[in-house]
């Protein structure tokens, strides 16, 4: 979305859920996650299933700080992968 204008709000099928909140009716109305996803593509199943019953909306009027952990790349033994 490098091309968004970030000044309005935009509906969209799919967003990053890097931060996102949604109500909890709706969460539980789509079954909740699909635990057949895990760790990278659960957002993309969630946000596409929300957007069939409602509004999925990048709201560009507030900032959160994300800091991006890279948790896959991590190992038990020694912190990272080599």
């Amino acid at each position: 979305m490098k091309s968004y204008d970030y000044s309005y709000i935009l509906d969209s099928p799919y967003l990053s859920g890097c931060f996102m909140f949604c109500r909890s009716s709706s969460f539980s109305n789509i079954g909740g996650f699909d635990e057949r996803y895990f760790m990278y593509p659960e957002d993309i199943d969630l946000t596409r299933r929300m957007y069939k019953i409602g509004r999925t909306v990048c709201y560009p009027h507030v900032h959160v700080i994300h800091e991006h952990g890279k948790a896959s790349f991590k190992s038990k033994k020694n912190g990272l992968y080599s």
